[in-house]
């Protein structure tokens, strides 16, 4: 699953970098677009994105917004300029 997602992100631009962090992987332009968190005991990869969460249909049991909580709980400032 996670290489899936992998070849996809970089294949949306030569200048996607991947960088592997201790406790996730960031997927970056200059800045993250994506953190992605897998836990293997459960089967289980998080992919937390950085959009604003009132341009997409959110789908119950799949995603949520956590702009109110953050990644791990540290607060999201959305800059819609």
């Amino acid at each position: 699953m996670y290489e899936a997602l992998k070849v996809y992100t970089e294949a949306l631009g030569d200048d996607v970098q991947v960088k592997t962090l201790k406790f996730y992987i960031a997927f970056k332009r200059i800045n993250n677009f994506a953190c992605v968190e897998i836990f293997h005991q459960k089967n289980e990869i998080k992919v937390y994105l950085k959009i604003d969460p009132h341009t997409i249909t959110l789908e119950k049991g799949f995603s949520r917004d956590v702009s109110n909580i953050g990644h791990w709980g540290e607060p999201v400032i959305w800059n819609l300029s």
